[in-house]
């Protein structure tokens, strides 16, 4: 380290006063950061975000269109979502709003396949919202799915036994319909998935199709 002798004349005669040249430079240094930062701007880049609860949901389908989910599952989320904010359009930019609005919407005396679909729909498109920055909060993952019982129907011999002699087995229409009641009692399939099947989706070798569903002898 290098020293300096300095006399300070008519204050302290002889005074030795230690010199660092480093921290001298190293203030300066400080010193014209110090400014650079004094002028310099802090810039701030906020996201857009939609404006409507429309534009938002817009953007939320095409997201789900890109992740290869089926028309019929899209057009589900559009009516739930849709059907939520026309009842409570202010829950879309109001957090204290939404809350009461959702909390109020599903606390409705609906049955539990109704609520559960409701609870999907809307708890999926406020998760985009909150990962957009679009939302802060989202009161539908405060809620839990309510079991639902099924619709298991009881149905006597006697009546099925009535249902399948009225296809008329001497039409192809008759045995159309006779061979899609069967399919329907056997597998529990839905009509739109029955109407869709084609020959490459069942397997005969195995007597069930690409849905898993077993067919029983009677069926085939």
């Amino acid at each position: 380290m290098l020293t300096e002798s300095v006399n300070f004349t008519g204050f302290m005669p002889n005074c030795m006063v230690e010199f660092n040249p480093f921290s001298v430079l190293s203030a300066k240094k400080e010193q014209e950061e110090s400014l650079f930062m004094g002028r310099s701007k802090v810039v701030s880049i906020q996201k857009e975000v939609p404006a409507t609860w429309e534009e938002a949901l817009q953007q939320f389908l095409w997201w789900k269109q890109a992740q290869g989910l089926s028309k019929r599952t899209v057009e589900d989320y559009k009516l739930h979502v849709t059907m939520f904010y026309k009842r409570y359009p202010a829950a879309y930019r109001e957090k204290d709003c939404l809350k009461q609005a959702a909390f109020e919407y599903m606390g409705q005396p609906i049955k539990p396949a109704t609520y559960n679909m409701r609870l999907i729909y809307l708890r999926s498109f406020c998760n985009w919202c909150l990962k957009e920055a679009i939302m802060v909060y989202n009161p539908f993952n405060e809620l839990k799915k309510r079991r639902d019982e099924g619709r298991v129907v009881n149905i006597d011999c006697d009546t099925l036994k009535r249902l399948l002699s009225m296809p008329e087995a001497n039409t192809f229409a008759g045995q159309r319909d006779y061979a899609l009641l069967l399919l329907t009692l056997d597998t529990g399939i839905r009509p739109k998935e029955a109407l869709s099947l084609l020959p490459d989706d069942v397997n005969l070798r195995k007597l069930g199709w690409n849905r898993e569903l077993a067919l029983s002898l009677i069926g085939v």
